[in-house]
Formats: structure tokens, C-alpha cells, sequence
């Protein structure tokens, strides 16, 4: 419905008695109990006109809304106020919850933001995957803030800040509670640096691990740093990970080291591997480390190239093959284990397809969105793969955000 949302089938026990019945307006007040949340953490309402979206309300709760809206068979609108609010219900940590657009669920304790998570997962698991016994699913939480490694806070006629829901309105912030306290600093420190009041229009990328942070900005296509560019490295059991602010990495400091176990075969008989989306090297330390004989390492985007060769060079890894090249380009050789960790709109089936041709003894499947894995993963399953383990993973608190890994075996 434009903002990549998912709307509840809503079954006509579900109907609600609002008033009027039909043909409301826009600017129009309305008193309705919220039924579910769903992935955007819309709250949904039902009505004989349709699913009605809100935003920051919690299921069994009973809201006055004000109408904002309508596209495409489905009503919007704001609360006004909560009439009977959730015993789930909590005070936002940040102050700037109702204007900026970053967060959606931080009026719920983290305890039900993993309730509503797992079940809009395992919705989308039984809706989309088609799975005829969809598997359990584990949770793996994360300290509630202060958890991001990097941010990107828009920049608009010298005046830093978030944009505002569903919109390009810029929401200036003097605090963030997802930053680590070392980004926050850094982030308040240059609001009044000369070369960002001087952007028109642009961005800054601020990176940290928790205890060192560097900043990126980009304005016209052009990067700048407004302090020199500096490294930050993660340091992992399985060797240490270096990136700039131009480097893609995992969202979470604390949920690093869960994802780089879950990247490491179960089998103690594997001796290759390939990670075919391996962006600066993050899961492929994992792999190298777990796969003595040889790791393939497939990746497209040339700054992440370089790094990824860099991290393997440092950490001594000489057995791991990086190929430049698209994933739904190349051919890959038979490999023991394989991890696929693709952007948000999934794997493509040509990939899916060579796969279930060669398929390695076992598999790992990330995923930062719970419709395309579900969908990915009920390919992968028609294919003849088999599920041993299905784990979310809490990457984004205060958020309907979610990464989630799925452990796959080859058919026998």
C-alpha cells in the first residue's frame, strides 16, 4: 500500500461497530479496539469499509482516532488519544518518538516487540512459505539501546536530523536512543561543524562499535569527512573486522557475534564453503575460519571489494577465493556449506534454481525481511532442502525490523 506493509486478512467476526458504518471522511473522529499489529507497526482496526492503519497503538487496546486518510481499500489514521491503553504499553525512551520517522514500536516494552515480531514472522511463514509444518522459531534478543554501528541522519540546508513518517519533512534531534553514547556525542558535535551547515541537501553517516565512532558525509554524490575518514574495528572470535562509514555492516553491536555463530556449519566434517553475498567480509571471517580447504566469496560492489580483501589479509585467510561478480551472474563450485545473506528483496531464483542442482550438504539463509525469506525459504524447501533450526534475530529494538536465519540441509 506504498509503505511495503502487510494488512491482516480480517475475518467477519472481526468487524467492529464503527460509526458511521461507511463513507467516513478524512478529518473524521473514530473510537475503535485495535486487533493486531502488523510489519510497519501499524495497529490494525477493522471496520465494514475495510482495515484501518494506525500508528503507535497495541493490540486490545481501544484508541480515538482522527481519519487521515484513504488508498486503496484501506483507511489511515492517527490516535488521539488511548481510551483503554495495553498493559504492554510503556513511556518512549526518546522524546522526538511522534515526529521522527525512524521508530514505530518504542510505546511497547521490548518484551512484546519480540511477541509482535515472532508473530508477524511466523504469519508470513504459514501465509507466504506455504511450508506444510512451518518451523519453530527461536529468539535471540538484544540490549533494548544504545545498539546501532551505523546511522544516517539527513542533512537539509545545514540543519541535521531524521526525516518524519512517511515523509521528507526533517525532524532535528539533539539525542537518539539507539546511538551509542560515543555517536551521540559525535553527532551533537557536529551540528555546528562549518562543512555541515554548509550541505543544502545531503546526508551523514556516523559508524561506531561502542567505544570509537567516524563520520562520512555525502552531498551532490560526493562523499566528504568532516574529520578524516577513520577505520572502526569489530573485533570477533573468528578474527577482526574493519569498515569505514561507506562500507555496508550489520545493524546491531551486540547481535554480531550470534550472527557469525549461526554462519558456521554444525557438520564437523565440512571443509569448503561459499558466502555469495559477501559484502565487506563480515560472515565470510565465519566461513574462512570453519572451512579449511577453500571459501568462496562472492561480491559486486567495489568498495566493499576492497575491504573484504583487506580483512582477510589481515586476519591471514589465503584460502578464501573472492570473486567480483554478481551473484545471479556467476556460477559457483560445490561447496560443503554455503550462507546466503541477501539485500531485502530476497535471493533471485535463478540463484534458488542452481542451488537445488548443486546443493551443499548445508545451508544458512539470513534475511532482513519476513515475506521475501518466507518466500525464499518455501523454495528452498519445495527443492527438496530440509529446516533443522529457524532463529530471529532481535537486530533492530524499537522497530518491526527483524533479521532472521534459517538452517538448511540438502536433500538426501
Amino acid at each position: 500500500f506504498g509503505f511495503g506493509i502487510w494488512v491482516p486478512e480480517v475475518s467477519s467476526s472481526h468487524l467492529l461497530s464503527l460509526s458511521p458504518a461507511s463513507g467516513y471522511n478524512v478529518g473524521q473522529i473514530m473510537i475503535a479496539e485495535i486487533r493486531d499489529v502488523g510489519p510497519g507497526g501499524f495497529g490494525v482496526a477493522s471496520s465494514p469499509d475495510g482495515p484501518v492503519m494506525i500508528p503507535r497503538v497495541l493490540a486490545g487496546e481501544t484508541v480515538r482516532f482522527k481519519v487521515s486518510g484513504r488508498r486503496r481499500g484501506v483507511s489511515w489514521g492517527e490516535a488521539e488519544k488511548i481510551l483503554s491503553p495495553s498493559p504492554h504499553r510503556v513511556t518512549p525512551p526518546c522524546p522526538f518518538y511522534t515526529e521522527c520517522g525512524g521508530c514505530n514500536l518504542q510505546h511497547a516494552s521490548i518484551e512484546h516487540q519480540l511477541e509482535i515480531k515472532s508473530a508477524i514472522l511466523k504469519r508470513n511463514l504459514a501465509r507466504i512459505s506455504r511450508i506444510q509444518s512451518p518451523p519453530s522459531v527461536t529468539l535471540t534478543a538484544s540490549p533494548p539501546l544504545h545498539y546501532r554501528t551505523r546511522m544516517i541522519l539527513q542533512i537539509r540546508n545545514g540543519r541535521m536530523g531524521f526525516f518524519a513518517r512517511n515523509s521528507h519533512r526533517l525532524v532535528t534531534v539533539s539525542s537518539c536512543p539507539l546511538m551509542p553514547v560515543v555517536m551521540q556525542e559525535q553527532m551533537l558535535a557536529l551540528r555546528e561543524h562549518p562543512r555541515i551547515r554548509a550541505v543544502a541537501e545531503g546526508r551523514l553517516v556516523l559508524l561506531s562499535n561502542g567505544k570509537q565512532v567516524s563520520a562520512a558525509g555525502m552531498e551532490g554524490g560526493e562523499w566528504f569527512f568532516p574529520e578524516g575518514l577513520q577505520d572502526i574495528t569489530f573485533p570477533f572470535p573468528d578474527g577482526d573486522f574493519s569498515v569505514d562509514p561507506r562500507n555496508f555492516v550489520q545493524a546491531n553491536i551486540f547481535t554480531m557475534p550470534a550472527m557469525q555463530a549461526l554462519a558456521r556449519p554444525q557438520s564437523a566434517t565440512v571443509q569448503s564453503g561459499a558466502d555469495l553475498y559477501a559484502g565487506a567480509g563480515f560472515l565470510t571471517l565465519s566461513l574462512a575460519r570453519a572451512c579449511p580447504r577453500e571459501v568462496w566469496a562472492v561480491e559486486s560492489e567495489s568498495r566493499n571489494l576492497e575491504r573484504l580483501r583487506r580483512n582477510l589479509a589481515v586476519n591471514g585467510f589465503t584460502h578464501v577465493h573472492v570473486v567480483e561478480s554478481q551473484i545471479v551472474k556467476r556460477h559457483w563450485p560445490p561447496v560443503d556449506f554455503l550462507v546466503l545473506d541477501p539485500p531485502r528483496k530476497g535471493v533471485p531464483p535463478r540463484v534458488l534454481h542452481a542451488l537445488a542442482a548443486i546443493p551443499p550438504a548445508e545451508m544458512v539463509l539470513f534475511s532482513c525481511d519476513s515475506a521475501t525469506f518466507s518466500r525464499d525459504l518455501g523454495r528452498l524447501v519445495e527443492a527438496g532442502f530440509s529446516i533443522s533450526a529457524c532463529t530471529l534475530i532481535d537486530n533492530f529494538p524499537q522497530t518491526d525490523h527483524m533479521e532472521i536465519a534459517a538452517r538448511l540441509v540438502a536433500p538426501a
